[in-house]
């Protein structure tokens, strides 16, 4: 989702080693030319927006996907105000052995402005994870979604046909802009997972996670300290609790 829209969740896919990497390692090295080639072809009524962020963790619904350690994280947004907007990020974790590429994230979809203000949001978010992905979801994972998106507020619903190779799974959302004051901004979010249950146990299982996040702004720097926690889960019977610092520039 385009900057300024509350932005859906993601999905993953294995790397495997050998051939697969040195593949991976060739489109790495043409990602600089990236920002250059979106720019050329980006028109006087769309908007193309570039970040970085250095974070301390990796979260998604609750859960580490990079077993707790620090990751940075490389985004390129479009956003066509007539109502199409993609996106494509790129995320590498501090492993043992050095900096590691974690997973890059790719979504697509329609906004449709209605005369209130408020816009119908629909679209598909996929993942693709190499083996240092260390979360609950599966290592390649699409979703679709579909949501209401205001000034302040936002709702959306997600569905994956295929959650960890275990059947369909419905992800509900609410996310909102509690506090804006000048360059502070205090954010919240609440989400529930319905995901299919094991071959024994076939009954679903429902998980939440919220989280709530301070924000100040320094012209186009953005640091950001935020609680996260989650219930726990078919993977996790704990609680979890996490204290996310993240440090964002825009270009």
């Amino acid at each position: 989702m385009p900057a300024g829209r509350l932005r859906a969740p993601r999905a993953r896919r294995s790397f495997s080693a050998g051939a697969g990497d040195r593949g991976r390692g060739r489109a790495l090295r043409l990602l600089p030319l990236a920002p250059l080639l979106l720019a050329l072809a980006t028109p006087a009524w769309a908007q193309l927006a570039l970040s970085g962020t250095i974070a301390s963790n990796d979260l998604y619904r609750g859960d580490s996907t990079s077993g707790d350690r620090p990751v940075a994280t490389f985004s390129i947004a479009y956003d066509d105000f007539r109502g199409p907007y993609a996106g494509i990020s790129f995320t590498a974790v501090a492993a043992d052995g050095g900096i590691q590429p974690l997973q890059s994230v790719q979504y697509a979809g329609y906004a449709h402005r209605l005369k209130s203000g408020v816009s119908l949001d629909v679209g598909v978010s996929h993942w693709v994870s190499s083996h240092y992905h260390s979360g609950p979801y599966g290592r390649e994972f699409t979703e679709a979604y579909v949501g209401i998106v205001g000034r302040r507020l936002s709702s959306h619903i997600f569905f994956s046909p295929d959650y960890e190779g275990r059947g369909g799974s419905v992800y509900a959302e609410v996310d909102g802009l509690l506090l804006d004051r000048g360059n502070w901004s205090l954010t919240g979010h609440a989400g529930a997972l319905a995901a299919p249950g094991e071959a024994a146990e076939p009954r679903r299982s429902l998980e939440a996670d919220g989280r709530l996040a301070l924000t100040r702004r320094f012209g186009r720097t953005a640091f950001s300290l935020a609680l996260v926690g989650a219930t726990p889960s078919r993977d996790n019977e704990r609680w979890r609790r996490t204290v996310l610092v993240s440090l964002t520039q825009s270009f």
